[in-house]
């Protein structure tokens, strides 16, 4: 968990990946993305988020670059792209520091660190909400995201740790 936060905490949020791949449908090269992973650009590393436990749960673990861990077909290839102007408010903005990092019903291992949901907070003052219960795979979003994970949960679950504070800037 300690090297987590060290990648995270007070750096520059540089990009956000999806992976997944490429099909030709109807004469056209589709990109289809796996959503049970997204991963953060740092500096120093790569913070993968990937939906375990049939979308109960989100790991996050560092990585030295974006994977393709999962099967494809003969006849389609591995593939990946940014979707930090889809995430981020403002991309390439230096105030995309993460100053705060909240998880729910946190477990720690030494390599990896499990929890239902994950908000980090920007400088800039944007919040993004990751929920790994989508049976796409990660929902992102911010205030409503939340809301909407919050509210199914009271219909669904029981969170055993609610909230962790990881660390804050503020």
């Amino acid at each position: 968990m300690d090297r987590i936060i060290q990648l995270v905490k007070g750096n520059r949020l540089k990009e956000v990946y999806l992976t997944g791949f490429i099909d030709e449908v109807d004469g056209q090269l589709e990109f289809c993305p796996d959503l049970r992973f997204l991963y953060f650009e740092f500096a120093s590393g790569f913070l993968e988020c990937l939906s375990i436990e049939q979308y109960s749960r989100l790991q996050l673990k560092i990585v030295d670059s974006v994977k393709h861990d999962f099967e494809i077909d003969e006849d389609m290839f591995a593939g990946i792209s940014r979707a930090g102007d889809l995430i981020l408010d403002v991309p390439d903005s230096q105030t995309n520091e993460i100053i705060k990092i909240v998880v729910y019903d946190l477990n720690v291992s030494e390599v990896q660190i499990t929890c239902v949901a994950l908000s980090l907070w920007l400088r800039s003052g944007q919040h993004i909400f990751l929920d790994p219960s989508f049976l796409q795979g990660i929902g992102s979003g911010s205030d409503s995201q939340k809301d909407y994970w919050e509210e199914n949960l009271k219909e669904h679950r029981k969170v055993e740790r609610p909230e962790s504070v990881l660390f804050t800037l503020e």
